[in-house]
């Protein structure tokens, strides 16, 4: 299709139907739209070029380095899909989170329990409060909870259709549980469980804060210390990503360097009364965790892909599959002789894969047979750095236990994936012999 011969209000007509596959956020599309409009706008008529698409956003430049930079990626994105690409790129500056102190937040509470009306929408502002900073949920999260989203058996808030419309869940720590059980008490499921709107949480946290004398809190300063705190107590990026529902493990890196920890024990270091558990791994001979520089270190992580099948399930065979494994390198550094391979509970090999190096940023699928028997698996990844030295040493490993299921139809499987396990300092002669110098037979070899 050649966009250059139409006219704006069909070219930009199309990049509108085309932007419903780049957004998935609501919110993020309405952005997406206003800024395409207002670049419309600005063209009054002409055709768009690299140097109309320039001038337009020469008049964003006043605006903060945030804004520029996102009014930059929009454009660049519809000027790439018109076939005229831009030639500039601008970085968004890595701001560090704004650091709130435990006794600022006292101050915060102590405000609002001071209160001499209203003393149970005050009990309620606290609750939100504690809720807040000890779980870590965006403002539209918090506003968007349900009574039914808090699982008081298992001690977990689902937090539903996140940024980026991802679900995910918060392991809740026992006083903070305790309290919310009680608020809980005689309602219904589907009510409401503060509420509060998004743009009033924002508003009332802003407002007592002033009267507390700390106006640099609002209500994101909450899940920032959420973060702060699991990094001064040295939990690991990967587990505070998750906690904290970011995509991309560079946003969170800004908390802290990587260390190995599970989600319960991270979350529960915030509560004074609980004492941190040891850790049980999903499989019991998976490598002691150690401390990994994340500023200087390649860090690959495994993410199971689920796909559905575009066919009637009941015609497929019965050693198709529907899942595979994307590994990724989301550290600051290129790893080398990157193996990967699937095992069983018992540390059987199955299907492997290799590949020479992986780039920062880059990421490869693992595609194992998975129509196997149900029960526990593990994908394991290992990886040289490229910067050791040392030709014995060096070695990391990214363990990733999952669970094997059968579905109801023939031919789908389905992958309850655990906690990603991080190790690293792994010498030679003690690293898994995935692809020994004679492999062994029935263990296919595929290359990258």
């Amino acid at each position: 299709m050649n966009l250059r011969t139409k006219p704006n209000d069909e070219v930009f007509r199309l990049w509108r139907g085309e932007l419903a596959f780049h957004y998935r956020s609501e919110r993020s599309l309405r952005e997406a739209e206003r800024v395409v409009d207002k670049f419309e706008e600005f063209l009054g008529g002409y055709p768009p070029t690299v140097e109309l698409a320039k001038r337009y956003l020469s008049q964003f430049l006043s605006h903060k380095p945030n804004t520029i930079a996102r009014y930059t990626t929009l454009v660049g994105q519809f000027m790439k899909w018109y076939g005229e690409p831009l030639d500039i790129q601008i970085k968004q500056p890595k701001m560090l989170p704004q650091v709130t102190e435990p006794q600022d937040v006292s101050k915060l509470e102590a405000a609002m329990a001071s209160r001499k009306s209203h003393k149970r929408k005050a009990q309620r502002d606290i609750l939100l409060v504690e809720t807040a900073r000890l779980t870590g949920l965006r403002r539209a999260e918090l506003a968007n909870l349900k009574v039914g989203d808090l699982d008081f058996t298992n001690e977990v808030v689902l937090v539903r259709s996140g940024k980026g419309i991802r679900d995910r869940s918060v392991p809740l720590v026992p006083s903070l549980s305790a309290k919310l059980q009680t608020f809980c008490h005689g309602r219904k499921p589907s009510e409401s469980l503060f509420g509060l709107r998004a743009v009033t949480i924002s508003g009332k946290i802003s407002s007592w804060a002033k009267k507390a004398g700390c106006p640099q809190i609002h209500a994101h300063s909450l899940r920032h210390q959420f973060g702060t705190e699991l990094a001064r107590k040295g939990v690991s990026a990967r587990t505070i990503q998750s906690l904290l529902g970011h995509s991309d493990l560079a946003v969170t890196q800004r908390y802290l360097d990587v260390v190995g920890k599970d989600l319960r024990d991270a979350v529960n270091v915030l509560d004074e009364t609980t004492t941190p558990n040891g850790t049980t791994p999903s499989i019991e001979e998976l490598p002691k965790k150690t401390t990994m520089d994340a500023h200087l270190q390649p860090l690959v992580t495994i993410q199971p892909i689920h796909k559905q099948p575009h066919f009637d399930p009941k015609e497929v065979l019965a050693s198709s599959y529907f899942s595979h494994f994307l590994v990724k390198n989301e550290g600051h550094g290129p790893a080398i002789e990157v193996e990967m391979v699937l095992l069983n509970s018992e540390l059987d090999f199955f299907d492997t894969q290799r590949k020479t190096i992986l780039g920062v940023g880059e990421a490869v699928e693992f595609r194992p047979v998975l129509h196997r028997p149900e029960g526990q698996y593990c994908v394991l990844c290992q990886y040289k750095l490229v910067s050791s030295q040392d030709e014995n040493g060096g070695w990391a490993q990214t363990w990733l236990p999952f669970n094997l299921k059968k579905a109801s139809e023939a031919g789908e499987v389905y992958v309850a994936p655990g906690e990603l396990d991080f190790s690293s300092g792994i010498l030679r002669e003690k690293k898994v012999e995935i692809f020994p110098s004679k492999p062994k037979r029935g263990r296919p070899i595929q290359e990258a």
